[in-house]
This record gives structure tokens, C-alpha cells and sequence, in this order.
């Protein structure tokens, strides 16, 4: 949250598992609705959902909107609106939206979070051609600088705001600003304390991303501003549109080209992950750096790669970009996703001429693994509970488990991480039985439990559950405890 709320990020997206399907804001609706499910509108509501829909429109099994996990569970166009699949306080694209200048989408990249290793490549191929047009559409709407009319110093913290729309950007420190938009026809305005409120520009939005330039200087009023910066000039240089046409470099990513190390698929661990990002970004330095935002609870540095055009020269101007991947220990996909799209980037910088303009025009931050502890704790296929369609006449029956005790849960809860996680299975077809609605509108309880322990726990709406255990050997069952 530090970190999302001090940078100047425009577009961001953050990486899940467990379903496929794009979803956008809001996760949270009206408490006073007393629902589960219910459509919450952003004011930006058309934006999101157009982002959602190209992404979603350029993965073949997003786009389906049936991705089978679980089988009833479908999506019309692969998108949905946050809240409307189920309620969620305090989301983290929620929280960007409200509280940051950046706009952020929730991608859920594959039903099983940690698949095996031989499902990563065609993971690539589905998602390759959204994550590049995701990254191109932060060139789009309107953007500029704002300036003291009479020093001609960048304005800091400036609220930029769309006549109709509740939701506003405040300038960066260098008194920049980009609003995202649709196409169509705006009126602009920009307040900052200490000086008068800008006179309204009216402007229009081409669908082509070359954002509209609107530099705006602000005249002080009674009460002076201490806002100060550094002048800034831009550049107006267009990017082009990125299509799926663009060449997959990726394809030969076992051998090493252009001193960008090789990069199987495979599923990397915390060590094999931070020694390709250094080797990486240490073949392009003039284009790729490696930072720490942080350290996890275990003390592993969370590692951000930067990825921009001329990177050591002037950076006034360019929008940023942030993917976030592995939020939970056990979504392995959208960490390996993003090291190939790294190398992606790193391999056609130079050589394809969209590839080139996107970076030398944005400055892309990626974040492979926010939760490198829990992915440590994680492992390929762990374990499920298998059971039968646990018919409502005999809630009772149970079906003997034996977990491996030396597998700690995918979930890091210090100091007691230990136990067994997964998803509750339907034996005939083998799809997760989740809670909430039936097919006669019932409400699914589905309940875990452990013997000799009174102790339940719940199964989620995707069908998973979570028990903390301490190591030994234990018989665990799954109970329907619907009415």
C-alpha cells in the first residue's frame, strides 16, 4: 500500500488463481443492500469494463466465459464486475482506485492456482497477447502538466477532475497528471489549495492511444501555495497500438539470446527467481532494473523489476504501468507469466518497433511475487479432497483423508503455517463443489472437518478450504451441512 500510494502509477494489474475471468471495480457494494451479489458501479465503470473485455477477448478460454472451474460457474464475455461475482471489503483494486491515481483490474489467470509445470506454456500463449495490449492501454485519454502561472513550477497534489465524474487524479511531484478516459467529449478542471480554480477545457478523446495534452498553469489566490517542483516540458511522441500480431519472442526462451538468460517452464522458487531477474536486467541495464520495495515476513526481498526505454535518461512524462503477481502464496501462474513477459520486453526492445515505442514512451513496474514466502510453503498440485456428491439425505458421509504432514499449508500464517489445504471435489465430475447458491437457490454449507477435533471450517465460493494443523497424521472428511 506504501508502495502503490507513493508512486504515480496509472494502470495496474494484480494476478489470481482460482477462476479465469477479468474482474473490475468494485469488489465492495452498500452494506445497507444486505446482498452477496450485487453489480457496484464505479464511475469509471465503462473504462473498467472495457479494459476487462480486452483482455478478456484475447485469451481464447477468458473469453469463452466457461472456463469450467467450476462447471456452473460462467462469465458472459470472461469479465465481471467485482461485487456482482461475490462481495469483497477492502480489495486491493478497490483500494488503488479510491485511494491512488491508478486504475487496476483483477486477472484470474487459471482454475487450478499451481498447476503442473506442463501447463505454463500454453498459460503463456493464452494470456501473452492481453498482457501487451493491457500494457498499451495506459496511453489513452488525456494528460499534462500543471504549473504556477507565474514561476512556471510544477504543481504537486493538484485534484484534476472530468466535469460528470466523481472521481479525480492529483498531479505527481513533477506536476504530472494522466486521467484515463473513453473516447467521447470531456470538460476539464483543476483545483489546487492556494490558488483559483482553472477555467474548464473542453477537449475529445480519439480511440487511438495518443492521449489528448492538456497543460494547464493554475493563478495563485490569497492564500499561496507551498507546492514546488521542477519544470518539466513534454514530449509528445504517439505510441502505437499493440495487436496480437506482435512476434512471439519467447518461443526459444530455453536458450539464452542476447545475454537475457533462458527461462524454461518451470515453476521457480524464491532462489531461482531472484538469480534470473539480477541476470536478466543485468544483460539490458539501459533498459531494466531490479528493486526491493520491501521485505516479506521471512525477510526475502520483494523484488520489482523496471523495465522502460532509456533508463538512465529523462523519465518526465511517461506513464507507469504495475503488474503484481503471486499475491497468494499458492497462485504460481501469474509469477511465471511475468517472468516471461519480462523477457518478453528485455528481447524486443530494439528489435519489434511496437515493443520499442511502448517502453520508450512508459515505464512498466513488475512485481512477480508479492507473497514469496507463502509460494515457498506452496507445491504443484497439492493435495484435494476427493468426495462424493455428498447427497443432503446423508450429510454425514465422510470419506477417510490422509494428508502429508511434511506439506505446510499454501497459506503463511506465522508462527503455526502448517497443514493442509485444497479443494473439495465432486467425485463424478471432479469439479469443486462450492458454498454459496445451489441449483434450487439453497445455500451450499459445505464444512471440513478432522478427527478428534470439534473444530470446522468452511469451504469458499471457489470451492477451496484452509486447516491449520501442526505436523502428524491425521483422517479428514467433508460434511454437507446444506438445509
Amino acid at each position: 500500500m506504501e508502495w502503490t500510494s507513493s508512486s504515480p502509477f496509472v494502470l495496474s494489474a494484480n494476478l489470481h488463481g482460482g477462476s479465469v475471468v477479468a474482474s473490475y471495480p468494485y469488489d465492495d457494494s452498500d452494506p445497507k443492500l444486505n446482498r452477496t451479489s450485487v453489480y457496484s458501479k464505479s464511475p469509471d465503470d465503462l473504462f473498467f469494463r472495457d479494459l476487462a473485455t480486452g483482455y478478456a477477448s484475447r485469451n481464447p478460454l477468458m473469453g469463452s466465459g466457461n472456463p469450467h472451474c467450476p462447471d456452473k460457474e460462467t462469465f458472459p464475455g470472461g469479465v465481471t464486475n467485482g461485487a456482482d461475482w461475490y462481495d469483497v471489503s477492502g480489495s486491493m483494486q478497490d483500494w488503488n482506485y479510491v485511494f491512488t491515481n491508478t486504475f487496476e483490474v483483477t486477472f484470474e489467470l487459471s482454475c487450478c492456482k499451481f498447476p503442473l509445470a506442463s501447463q505454463l506454456p500454453l498459460e503463456w500463449q493464452r494470456n501473452r497477447a492481453s498482457m501487451l495490449w493491457f500494457t498499451g492501454q495506459v496511453h489513452r485519454g488525456a494528460k499534462g502538466v500543471v504549473k504556477d502561472n507565474e514561476t512556471l513550477k510544477p504543481i504537486h497534489g493538484a485534484k484534476v477532475k472530468i466535469v460528470g465524474n466523481t472521481h479525480h487524479v492529483v498531479t505527481s511531484k513533477r506536476g504530472e497528471y494522466w486521467r484515463l478516459l473513453m473516447p467521447g467529449n470531456y470538460s476539464l478542471v483543476v483545483e489546487a489549495d492556494g490558488y483559483e480554480t482553472s477555467p474548464m477545457l473542453n477537449f475529445t478523446v480519439g480511440e487511438d492511444l495518443d492521449p489528448k495534452w492538456l497543460d494547464v498553469n493554475l493563478s495563485r489566490s490569497l492564500k499561496p501555495s507551498k507546492s514546488e517542483g521542477i519544470a518539466w516540458v513534454p514530449r509528445k511522441l504517439p505510441v502505437q497500438n499493440l495487436t496480437d500480431s506482435v512476434p512471439d519472442l519467447s518461443k526459444n526462451s530455453a536458450s539464452s539470446e542476447a545475454g537475457v538468460p533462458a527461462l524454461d517452464f518451470v515453476h521457480h522458487n524464491y532462489s531461482s527467481m531472484q538469480s534470473w531477474l539480477q541476470s536478466a536486467c543485468a544483460a539490458r541495464p539501459e533498459i531494466c532494473a531490479l528493486r526491493s520495495v520491501g521485505k516479506s515476513v521471512e525477510e526475502r526481498e520483494l523484488w520489482t523489476v523496471l523495465i522502460t526505454g532509456n533508463i538512465k535518461g529523462s523519465q518526465v512524462g511517461k506513464p507507469e504501468v504495475c503488474y503484481i503477481a503471486n499475491m497468494h502464496g499458492d497462485e504460481a501462474v501469474g509469477l511465471e507469466l511475468m517472468l516471461h513477459l519480462i523477457r518478453k520486453f528485455l528481447l524486443g526492445y530494439g528489435k519489434v518497433d511496437r515493443v520499442t515505442k511502448l517502453l520508450d514512451e512508459t515505464r512498466i513496474y513488475i512485481m512477480p511475487s508479492m507473497n514469496p514466502d507463502g509460494h515457498e510453503h506452496a507445491y504443484e498440485e497439492y493435495q484435494r479432497l476427493r468426495t462424493s456428491s455428498l447427497p443432503r439425505s446423508d450429510p454425514t458421509q465422510t470419506v477417510p483423508y490422509d494428508p502429508i504432514p511434511s506439506k505446510p499449508s499454501i497459506f503463511y500464517l506465522p508462527p503455526v503455517h502448517q497443514g493442509i489445504s485444497g479443494f473439495v471435489l465432486d467425485e463424478a465430475t471432479g469439479s469443486p463443489i462450492v458454498s454459496g447458491a445451489s441449483e434450487d437457490d439453497q445455500k451450499r454449507d459445505i464444512r471440513i472437518y478432522v478427527e478428534g477435533n470439534d473444530r470446522s471450517v468452511g469451504v469458499s465460493k471457489a470451492g477451496e478450504y484452509f486447516r491449520l494443523l501442526l505436523p502428524g497424521s491425521y483422517v479428514i472428511w467433508a460434511e454437507d451441512h446444506t438445509s
